[in-house]
């Protein structure tokens, strides 16, 4: 039993499930108060390196009428549970889910239960090593075309057929990562013990509302998930180039060069804009005695 008020919490279940089975989640409640229309909605998924939770399903929502209840707690739960395929979730030891409750007229309810469920480890044969992608260009405009090189080495004890998976997200400016902009599969590819090989997707870029892009690789040996790992700023969108307001000074010329006193002169004083854009300024030219000493008179 997991209380919804516990928004982060360690379930200690692990129940041992694999890539065919379902979870099957039966909320129960207690409610106070007038008849509402309520959703809950769960997703699977597991704790990411960063500590926050990265889905693995959609959402599967049920909907349910809490009864008035004015005075004593009204007690109930689901006829049946909601049931979440785990096709999506090979490979996983520290299975998570995470519930969001929507009751009308009231904050959402959302809680991240850790350790409910583990999929069936691939043999510890089967593992790669993944390197950060690298970007055919690191700060493309938005419609650009891009090839996304992503190189893979086999750890496996044997030869064997795997595929990736390519995932592209906006950044974000707190832990994890944004919206998802992209996904591709590779074709099969037949990988030797300790060869290398670069799977290159290509993608044509768009505009988001952050300019960064985050990569995701994950490799798979038929359905199971064997390897996956994820790289923050693998390159930049329409970033624009920081402005920068800047003027080289030449010394000042005088003419004429003979000057005694009363004499109308001239003095020209050349400036160089480095400056990205165009700008409108103005110049304060002003003249002082010299001085015996440091600086002026």
């Amino acid at each position: 039993e997991v209380l919804l008020t516990d928004h982060d919490v360690d379930s200690g279940l692990l129940l041992e499930k694999t890539t065919a089975d379902y979870l099957d989640i039966t909320p129960a409640f207690e409610w106070t108060g007038p008849a509402k229309t309520a959703t809950i909605s769960i997703k699977a998924g597991y704790k990411d390196w960063l500590g926050g939770f990265s889905p693995k399903t959609e959402a599967y929502t049920r909907s349910i009428t809490l009864p008035e209840s004015p005075d004593a707690p009204y007690s109930g739960e689901l006829e049946t549970p909601i049931g979440i395929p785990l096709t999506a979730c090979g490979g996983l030891t520290d299975g998570a889910i995470e519930v969001v409750l929507k009751i009308a007229d009231e904050p959402d309810y959302i809680s991240q239960i850790w350790n409910v469920y583990a999929t069936k480890a691939p043999p510890d044969k089967y593992d790669f090593d993944l390197v950060k992608p690298t970007p055919s260009n690191a700060n493309p405009e938005p419609g650009t075309p891009i090839d996304i090189t992503c190189p893979v080495t086999s750890r496996c004890a044997e030869a064997v057929d795997a595929r990736a998976k390519v995932i592209i997200y906006e950044g974000s400016f707190f832990p994890g990562h944004g919206d998802k902009i992209g996904e591709y599969d590779s074709d099969v590819f037949h990988i030797e013990p300790g060869e290398s090989k670069n799977v290159i997707i290509h993608h044509t870029t768009v505009a988001g509302s952050i300019d960064r892009r985050d990569v995701e690789v994950e490799i798979y040996i038929g359905p199971d998930l064997i390897k996956e790992s994820e790289w923050d700023d693998v390159y930049y969108v329409g970033r624009p180039p920081e402005e920068e307001i800047d003027f080289d000074l030449t010394r000042p010329s005088v003419t004429p060069a003979e000057i005694t006193p009363d004499t109308a002169i001239t003095i020209t004083c050349p400036v160089t804009s480095v400056c990205t854009e165009q700008q409108t300024v103005t110049a304060k030219v002003k003249i002082y005695e010299g001085s015996i000493y440091p600086g002026h008179g």
